[in-house]
């Protein structure tokens, strides 16, 4: 009888550590799967974007969550010209800066001497994932290989110290 009874505590106890460990693996589980899904489909801006380019002209941009321009606002009097013959509306951003840059680089605004250099100052808010940024610097870098155009390219307040502190120093970002 007393062997029966330690057996019934020893099975409540187990029981009890059973229960345990699967309300742990499904908490766990659970986490894991909220985590990937936020990762896989990225966290919503409301399904639109922000773009700020400042090269040669300063333009924003907002985009759909499959990043169509569906507005946009020239800051300056280059962005303003250059946006005159640019089909914008509806457009994929990445097209769009290639269009807007191009009309900057036939208007004449970006330095093309090897030894100076552009500064692209950059500024996306696209949600969790990033794929706006990437786009946009996708667009930009494509542009300046193929048109040959000496630039540094910044992303955030950091980068453009670093490019300061060069330029103090007259070394190149890489040397410092």
């Amino acid at each position: 009888m007393a062997k029966i009874k330690q057996n019934a505590k020893i099975w409540v106890v187990m029981k009890s550590k059973i229960y345990t460990i699967v309300a742990i693996g499904i908490v766990i589980v659970t986490v894991i799967s909220v985590c990937l899904i936020i990762i896989l489909t990225g966290a919503k801006n409301g399904g639109f974007n922000y773009v700020k380019l400042e090269y040669g002209g300063q333009i924003e941009f907002v985009t759909d969550n499959k990043f169509k321009v569906v507005s946009y606002k020239p800051l300056d009097e280059n962005a303003k010209l250059a946006i005159i013959n640019t089909e914008i509306l509806n457009n994929k951003v990445d097209n769009v800066i290639n269009d807007v840059l191009t009309e900057l680089l036939e208007m004449g605004k970006f330095e093309l001497d090897i030894n100076k250099h552009n500064v692209c100052k950059i500024i996306a808010v696209s949600g969790l994932t990033q794929a706006l940024d990437v786009h946009v610097y996708k667009a930009v870098n494509k542009f300046v290989v193929e048109n040959q155009v000496p630039t540094v390219i910044i992303e955030n307040a950091n980068d453009m110290q670093m490019l300061k502190e060069a330029k103090l120093l007259k070394v190149s970002v890489n040397e410092l």
